[in-house]
């Protein structure tokens, strides 16, 4: 069986990542919300896909903060 390449997305990372380009800073809360008005999702299931796309280069994490705050890590160009 082939592993999916690191710099591979799927569906919902792609999403999450969109989101986070469009707000320039955002924490899981903000995304979940975002995402919501859109469609159900689980608040865990943001977190964790936010967690991944950290671990695989996508995204920032700041915890200087007293909550999490995310950034893009790459610009959308180097993700399409």
């Amino acid at each position: 069986m082939r592993r999916r390449s690191l710099s591979r997305l799927g569906e919902t990372e792609m999403e999450v990542l969109q989101r986070v380009w469009t707000m320039g800073e955002a924490s899981v809360a903000d995304v979940h919300e975002s995402i919501l008005r859109a469609r159900p999702v689980a608040y865990t299931t943001v977190m964790t896909v936010m967690k991944k796309l950290v671990r695989k280069g996508f995204l920032h994490c700041d915890s200087s903060e007293s909550r999490y705050m995310y950034t893009p890590a790459r610009p959308p160009a180097q993700v399409r």
